[in-house]
């Protein structure tokens, strides 16, 4: 008995050909993330660490984009075994997801600590860690804002006559 292959619904593959995350990108996007919410000298609230953590995870993902683009121009270019079949490259993409969101949530905790610690310095009241939590929902705003926009950007550019990587 032969199975017939799931046809996905046209309105899941127009928003998914929207998306066209670099999986590179993903992951130096979530480290900047995790980077940004380390102790500063000055507390910072929810919504101020949100738009830092969002900027700085779209400014990771930029890099990553790059250097992951640069990697497989010259690193991997003529190699014989790359790319790797489809399945392999489903469980890269899949395992980067997962490690990506889990080390972005798992972050916060520590995060809200830190925040707690230097604002108890400063005389002032910190947040709790399940408030605090509020912070990765705008940085996700924000990132997403950002790394959507750039695609109108580029597009614009290569159209003006420069080559888009």
């Amino acid at each position: 008995m032969t199975v017939a292959p799931r046809e996905r619904h046209p309105l899941f593959v127009w928003a998914w050909s929207l998306v066209r995350l670099d999986f590179v990108g993903v992951a130096f996007g979530a480290l900047f993330f995790c980077l940004s919410l380390t102790p500063s000298l000055l507390p910072r609230d929810w919504l101020f660490q949100g738009l830092i953590g969002g900027l700085n995870a779209a400014i990771g993902y930029g890099i990553g984009v790059f250097a992951g683009r640069m990697v497989r121009r010259f690193v991997l270019r003529r190699r014989t075994w790359w790319p790797p079949s489809k399945r392999v490259l489903y469980v890269m993409k899949t395992i980067t997801v997962a490690v990506s969101a889990t080390a972005s949530v798992l972050m916060m905790i520590p995060a809200a600590a830190w925040q707690r610690q230097v604002s108890a310095v400063m005389g002032m009241e910190g947040p709790n860690t399940l408030g605090y939590t509020r912070t990765l929902i705008i940085a996700a705003l924000v990132g997403g804002v950002c790394v959507v926009s750039q695609q109108p950007v580029l597009s614009a550019v290569s159209q003006a006559g420069f080559p888009a990587l």
